[in-house]
Order: C-alpha cells, then sequence, then structure tokens
C-alpha cells in the first residue's frame, strides 16, 4: 500500500507537466493558424 502511494506520488508531476506541455503546443498550434488569418 505504501509502496503504491509512493509510486502514484512520484507518476503525478510527470502527468501534470505532460498535460500544461499539451496546452501550450496547442496554444502555439492555435496563435500559429489565428494569427496569419487577422
Amino acid at each position: 500500500m505504501a509502496l503504491k502511494h509512493q509510486k502514484s506520488k512520484i507518476n503525478y508531476p510527470k502527468l501534470r507537466l505532460s498535460f500544461e506541455l499539451k496546452i501550450a503546443i496547442c496554444n502555439l498550434i492555435i496563435s500559429n493558424f489565428v494569427y496569419p488569418m487577422r
């Protein structure tokens, strides 16, 4: 139980980082599409 909890605790920041990275990439793509249209 303690080992499982520790593993999930280590895994969480990596998951959050990839999620924030996806948002940053999406924002970059959107800005690249929207900017030439204006």
